[in-house]
This record gives structure tokens, C-alpha cells and sequence, in this order.
């Protein structure tokens, strides 16, 4: 089994005209495809099985501790 590692990233919303926090998590390679900057320290350890296929990131996660957190962790941003 393939390893990756897998950050939280911040992609601009144009509707609420700020950054936000994505809903999935992406490679390196993934978050700089989608247009997203990956925030430092935020990195896992996964197994390459749990990336959607043919792509560098997972699938969309929607729970309530995502939204509550996703405006936390801005000022750690690192460009990938």
C-alpha cells in the first residue's frame, strides 16, 4: 500500500469574499491543481486508496465540526 500525505487547504470563495477552509483534504500536487493554498501543519498520513481515484484529494466531507472550525488556522497559511 501507497502512502501520501494529505493538508487542509483554502480555496476563495467568491460568494463570501474571504478564504475558507476546504471541505476535503489534498496532496500537495492536489491543493496547487485545485487553485488552493495548503495550510502549514495541518499534514496526514493516509493510505493512497482513500484519494478519489485518478485525482490528488479526497471527497468532500460536510460535518458540523468542519464548519465551525473553518475559518481557524488563517494566519499559517504556506503556499504549496
Amino acid at each position: 500500500m501507497t502512502q501520501v500525505i494529505v493538508y487542509k487547504s483554502l480555496l476563495y470563495e467568491s460568494k463570501e469574499d474571504e478564504p475558507l477552509i476546504s471541505r476535503r483534504m489534498a496532496t500537495r500536487h492536489g491543493a496547487a491543481a485545485l487553485g488552493e493554498l495548503v495550510i502549514k501543519g495541518t499534514g496526514y498520513v493516509i493510505d493512497a486508496t482513500h484519494l478519489e481515484p485518478g485525482n490528488q484529494w479526497t471527497a468532500l466531507v460536510s460535518t458540523r465540526s468542519h464548519w465551525a472550525a473553518r475559518r481557524k488556522g488563517l494566519d499559517s497559511v504556506q503556499r504549496s
